[in-house]
């Protein structure tokens, strides 16, 4: 065993860089992955939602298997399952494949590694260095965030996509590896029965949740409300079943203390609104930098580079820089900070180039992630009993994924709802266009978000004159940009509403006794 108080920590980080840098090259993968299975950004959404639905789904039973047989153990089962999922990846020959194998094999191998990493932390270290450690995955997260588009898009423009999945399958081996010497300083407890039927009930329920809100655009209501009310009816169960079985056992998927206490309650909240943040951001910037102005991986991972600068310097110095920490200000200074990002971004989105504006704006919303990194993990852990500390980290995991997850599949939404609404109006509008084809276009439930070559090579198979398409390319551009503002507004009003998720945080880190 490595004795190094800071070993167990690093490997931590590591692990925590190779899950968000697969979610970052999952999203600078977006124009070869739509080439390379001829498909539809709509489809690549679906499997970049596909891996935190699943992880959040499973995440509380992998916290609850961390108790039992050890988060060392955990961590590494975790990391091996990852390593298959992107072999998997590399080996996909259809997005079916792709998104329904490689993806839920990946999105289980986080369900369990995170919860591993978030409960090590508190397992591990004592004090002020749990802030530190929960600082340090923030910038984990930044330093991925870095790597990933950067390193992952010069893998790809060089060597294709299936090269980055490769690199992620050996980067996943070492780290297996490297988490063997850890020393285990939790006992692990075997006689914890493992919780089936609550696993059964939840695993279900936030999946069918976060259905019915991806297909909001697209489902009738006879299909979409049976979904809704499937997952609210099997949440409700969930929770009713975890109460009553808390009352017979101590230990349980779901303690109800993290639902009583406000402090707890709040914290969770935080923690799902940072993947949000990070997880519609991502997707919505990706969409804007390589399908509206046509950059490749490596240019896309640059310019996404100034925003990972902020998660990674505000994530680990707020708690080295800042004595006396007030989590409630941070908190909201983060979110006012969000909601300013989204109208900046929105303001600054070009169709040709990009401006001040909108880097100032990407910034910003690093800056209020690594302000929430730093934060959240410790308002969760802080005002819990001891036991339940280290159990935190599947349930802090589930709310990391599910709002990654509801964050992409709702900024896709409303994309695509926007975009639908602005060229049905424009080409009502436009005279030059046939009468059947504006009929046509009316009846279409949505519009797919696709770049200028992508409408060329349908068009020119349609019988249209060459005024009809000039016109109809020029309705897709100001389309694209319109929604794509509509977007962000919406982010910056969404981030604001979090506010009211605020006020029970505590201004002091102190442990309440």
């Amino acid at each position: 065993m490595i004795r190094s108080k800071w070993y167990p920590l690093i490997i931590i980080c590591l692990v925590q860089i190779l899950c968000v840098s697969d979610n970052s090259i999952m999203f600078n993968s977006l124009s070869s992955l739509v080439i390379a299975f001829h498909s539809h950004v709509a489809d690549i959404q679906l499997a970049n939602i596909i891996y935190p639905l699943i992880a959040g789904a499973l995440m509380l039973s992998g916290g609850f298997l961390g108790l039992k047989i050890g988060w060392k153990k955990l961590l590494c089962w975790g990391v091996l399952i990852l390593a298959l999922g992107e072999t998997m990846a590399v080996l996909s020959m259809n997005v079916v494949f792709f998104t329904w194998v490689a993806r839920v094999l990946a999105g289980i191998g986080s369900s369990l590694a995170i919860p591993a990493v978030i409960g090590l932390i508190p397992a591990t270290y004592q004090g002020k260095d749990v802030a530190i450690g929960f600082g340090a995955i923030g910038a984990s997260m930044g330093i991925a965030s870095i790597l990933g588009p950067i390193g992952g898009g010069w893998i790809i423009d060089g060597y294709g996509w299936r090269a980055a999945f490769v690199v992620l399958a050996i980067s996943a081996a070492l780290i297996f590896l490297s988490t063997l010497p850890i020393e285990q300083k939790t006992k692990q407890a075997p006689e914890i029965k493992f919780d089936f039927l609550g696993s059964f009930l939840f695993a279900p329920s936030m999946i069918l949740i976060t259905i019915a809100i991806v297909k909001l655009g697209s489902w009738c209501f006879i299909k979409l409300a049976p979904c809704a009310a499937a997952g609210m009816i099997l949440l409700a169960l969930f929770l009713i079943y975890e109460f009553k079985l808390e009352k017979k056992q101590k230990w349980v998927l779901f303690p109800s203390e993290f639902l009583k206490s406000k402090q707890a309650r709040e914290g969770l909240i935080m923690t799902g609104l940072i993947f949000f943040i990070s997880g519609g951001m991502a997707f919505a910037l990706t969409t804007y930098l390589q399908v509206v102005l046509g950059y490749d991986a490596l240019v896309t991972g640059l310019v996404l580079a100034v925003n990972a600068l902020g998660i990674i310097v505000f994530s680990i110095g707020t708690p080295l820089v800042i004595k006396k920490i007030n989590p409630r200000l941070i908190c909201q200074i983060s979110i006012l900070l969000a909601c300013a990002a989204g109208i900046v971004i929105a303001v600054g989105v070009d169709p040709a180039a990009l401006s001040f504006l909108f880097f100032m704006g990407i910034f910003m919303a690093g800056i209020s992630i690594g302000l929430l990194s730093s934060q959240a993990g410790v308002i969760v852990t802080s005002n819990i009993a001891k036991e339940h500390a280290a159990q935190s980290g599947g349930i802090q995991g589930a709310m990391r994924n599910i709002g990654q997850a509801i964050g992409i599949a709702l900024i896709g939404l409303i994309i695509i709802y926007a975009l639908t609404a602005s060229v049905k109006n424009k080409v009502f509008k436009d005279a030059d266009i046939q009468l059947n084809l504006k009929h046509e276009v009316q009846l279409t439930k949505s519009v797919p978000f696709i770049s200028n070559a992508q409408l060329m090579a349908y068009l020119d198979k349609a019988h249209l004159s060459q005024q009809e398409k000039t016109n109809i390319i020029q309705i897709n551009e100001k389309s694209r940009l319109h929604s794509l503002r509509v977007t962000f507004i919406a982010f910056a009003v969404i981030a604001l509403l979090f506010m009211l998720f605020t006020f029970e945080i505590p201004t002091s880190l102190e442990r309440e006794s």
